[in-house]
């Protein structure tokens, strides 16, 4: 017992000497791994000519699955830098302080760069012992010939449907026209941040991005609903009209209805070519008066116009004219 006694001091030591050479060995290898490091991994580079993208990512799963997963990391680094740049030198939106714009131009600069991405170059790799790096680059010049071509190519389809709106519109047919200038936002919402400027006759030019958005606002500003009663008691040829401010009558608006007395069989309708619609099928169940309600639909009128989820919530936003006619018992015998 003793003896045992007199030897666990010597234990202790030897196992504190392991102790510190296994971490000197361990200081020594990261320092070794360290200096291994290419210099574009231990100081970010800084060349204004490039956009520098660098994707660091542990070596789990496969080796192609976590060599993808570094080429990713580093092109979203890319994008990042590219949206840090657009969002501190972006053109200021005329309309960004009207109806929604702000936040729209800024989800398009947001996800514009990661869907535009293109002409970048694979630089470097390096690995360590559990990570994998990537480095990618991207000719400033080189970004901005191909957003420049694209931008051009969005513009020049943007101002057929344009043309084609305004005379839509001057007409009357704001269907077609909001239809139109939906499709126009839809193809240049990408450049906004740039400008969206074309000339559309030797001596004239609009911001079609600008004037698009701007005048579906006013379409559906300008967009009322009235009831139109030919007879208080008959059902059948009470109707409601879609009309202008000038009160032009409006065709092929479509029209939500709420109704507070029953379920309705048919709770939308659109305007017919004198802007009418006929009032739905109603029944009460109760002793008293209840509400129908018809709206303008523009929830209905984007969505038909366009797939795009962002534009749509824009629109969705808005709200559409209504009317509101109280029916009682009396009106449906």
């Amino acid at each position: 017992m003793m003896q045992m006694s007199t030897k666990f001091p010597y234990i202790l030591i030897a196992i504190m000497l392991l102790a510190l050479l296994n971490s000197c060995g361990s200081a020594r290898k990261a320092e070794a791994e360290f200096a291994s490091q290419p210099e574009w991994l231990r100081s970010r580079p800084i060349d204004r000519q490039y956009y520098h993208g660098i994707g660091s990512v542990p070596k789990a799963g496969s080796p192609q699955l976590y060599r993808d997963r570094a080429r990713q990391a580093a092109l979203d680094d890319l994008a990042a830098q590219i949206r840090t740049q657009l969002t501190s030198t972006t053109t200021v939106y005329q309309a960004e302080d009207r109806f929604g714009a702000r936040e729209f131009l800024q989800s398009r600069i947001e996800t514009v760069t990661n869907e535009h991405l293109e002409g970048y170059e694979f630089v470097d790799r390096w690995e360590s012992a559990g990570y994998i790096h990537k480095y990618y680059r991207l000719s400033v010049s080189e970004y901005s010939y191909h957003q420049n071509r694209r931008r051009n190519e969005a513009l020049i389809s943007a101002r057929t449907r344009f043309e084609q709106a305004v005379i839509y519109e001057h007409t009357f047919n704001y269907a077609r026209a909001f239809s139109l200038y939906t499709e126009c936002l839809e193809l240049v919402k990408d450049y906004l941040h740039t400008g969206t400027t074309i000339a559309i006759t030797d001596d004239t030019s609009v911001d079609i991005g600008t004037e698009s958005l701007s005048r579906l606002h006013r379409i559906s500003r300008s967009l009322n609903i009235k009831t139109e009663i030919e007879s208080a008691t008959e059902q059948n040829n009470r109707h409601f009209i879609i009309v202008n401010e000038d009160d032009q009558p409006i065709a092929d608006v479509p029209v939500r209805f709420d109704y507070t007395g029953s379920y309705l069989s048919r709770n939308r309708a659109v305007s017919n070519q004198q802007g009418l619609i006929a009032f739905p099928e109603l029944r009460t169940i109760r002793d008293r008066p209840e509400r129908l309600t018809a709206t303008i639909d523009l929830r209905s009128m984007v969505r038909q116009a366009t797939s795009d989820l962002e534009i749509r919530r824009l629109v969705e936003n808005w709200q559409g004219a209504s009317t509101e006619v109280i029916i009682t018992s009396a009106d449906l015998n």
